[in-house]
C-alpha cells in the first residue's frame, strides 16, 4: 500500500494550549527534520520503522524539497509547503499518479510507533479488508499512561462488544482508496481537525461544524449547476452532526461511527454499487499512534529530545 508521510510545518498552531497543556511550550518548525533521535532527525527512525514493517511500498514525503531534499534517499519528495489540507492534497494526488487503484495510507511525521503498535494497525487493515476507509482511535482513559499528553482533547467511543464508552484520542494513521471519497470534503475537514486539535472540545465543535455547513453548500452549488444530484448536504449534515454531538457527550457505539463516517466521506454513488463494504475504526492500546509530538516536553518525554 503506498504511504504519504506528511511532512509540514502547522501554520496554525497557537501558542495557547488548553488548561492542562498551560505548562508546555509548543513546538514550531518543520518537526520530522527538527527533532533529533540520537543525532539523526525524527524522519529517518519514523522511515525505518516504516519500512521494517513492510507494508508501505512506494513511501511518499509531502514536505518542502528545501527541507527534505537530503533526508527523503529512497522516498518520493512530494514538494508541497501548503496547509494541511493542501498538503494531503498534493500526496494523495503523488500516490494515485505513482501507484494503481486500491488505498492509499496517511500519517503524519510527528509521531513514533512502536513496531508492535504498527504491526498491530498494519494486521487489522489486512484481517478487516475490504474496507472504504480505516482510522486508528488509541484508547486514552489512563492519565498516567499519557505523561505530558494527558492534556489533549479526547472523545467518546463504545467499543463494539463493550458496555461503557471510551475515552479516546484519534490516531494519525489513515487509510482509504482516495477514488471513493468525497475529496474536496475530506481535505476541509482534515485541515479544520489538524488545524484545532488541541482546542477545547466546544470551540473547535462550533468551528468545524460552520465550517462543514459552508463546504456542503457549496459544493451541492457546483453539482447543481454540472447537472448532478445536489444531495450532499442532505446526506451528510445531519450523520455529522450527531456523530460530533455523541462524540463529545454522551459517547457513539463504535458501529455506528463506522456507518455514519462512511455516509459522510464516501461518494453516495460508491456506496450505492457496494452495500456490503463498512468503514473501519480500530479501537487500540496502541498508544504510540496517538501521540503526536506538539510540545517540547512531549518531545523530551516520547524520543528525548
Amino acid at each position: 500500500m503506498p504511504l504519504v508521510l506528511l511532512a509540514g510545518r502547522d501554520r496554525h498552531q497557537s501558542a495557547k494550549l488548553p488548561d492542562e497543556g498551560r505548562e508546555q511550550h509548543v513546538l514550531r518548525g518543520y518537526k520530522a527534520r527538527d527533532l533529533m533521535i540520537s543525532g539523526k532527525p525524527l524522519l529517518l527512525d519514523l522511515l525505518a520503522r516504516l519500512r521494517a514493517c513492510e507494508a508501505f511500498d512506494p513511501i511518499l514525503v509531502a514536505g518542502p524539497a528545501e527541507v527534505y531534499a537530503n533526508l527523503a534517499d529512497g522516498v518520493q519528495l512530494v514538494d508541497t509547503d501548503a496547509d494541511f489540507g493542501d498538503n494531503i492534497r498534493a500526496g494523495l494526488e503523488a500516490a494515485m499518479a505513482t501507484g494503481g487503484p486500491g488505498p492509499v495510507a496517511v500519517m503524519t511525521s510527528d509521531i513514533l510507533p512502536d513496531p508492535e503498535d504498527l504491526a498491530e494497525a498494519v494486521d487489522d487493515m489486512r484481517r478487516t479488508w475490504p474496507w472504504d476507509f480505516w482510522a486508528a482511535y488509541v484508547r486514552a482513559r489512563d492519565r498516567e499512561r499519557l505523561g505530558t499528553s494527558a492534556w489533549k482533547p479526547k472523545y467518546l467511543i463504545q467499543p463494539d462488544g463493550e458496555s461503557e464508552a471510551v475515552a479516546v484520542v484519534p490516531g494519525h494513521l489513515f487509510a482509504a482508496d482516495p477514488r471513493t471519497l468525497r475529496l474536496e470534503l475530506l481535505y476541509t475537514l482534515f485541515e479544520l481537525s489538524y488545524r484545532t486539535r488541541n482546542q477545547p472540545i466546544g470551540p473547535r465543535r462550533r468551528t468545524i461544524v460552520r465550517s462543514i455547513l459552508l463546504t456542503l453548500f457549496r459544493q451541492d452549488l457546483k453539482r447543481l449547476f454540472t447537472g448532478r444530484r445536489p444531495g450532499v448536504t442532505r446526506d451528510m449534515l445531519w450523520p455529522c452532526l450527531i456523530l460530533v454531538r455523541k462524540l463529545t457527550t454522551t459517547g457513539c457505539a463504535q458501529h455506528e461511527m463506522e456507518d455514519r463516517m462512511r455516509r459522510v466521506w464516501v461518494k453516495w454513488e460508491h456506496r450505492k454499487r457496494h452495500r456490503e463494504r463498512r468503514g473501519r475504526c480500530m479501537i487500540t492500546h496502541g498508544l504510540s499512534l496517538g501521540r503526536d509530538i506538539d510540545t517540547e516536553e512531549e518531545a523530551r518525554e516520547i524520543i528525548g529530545a
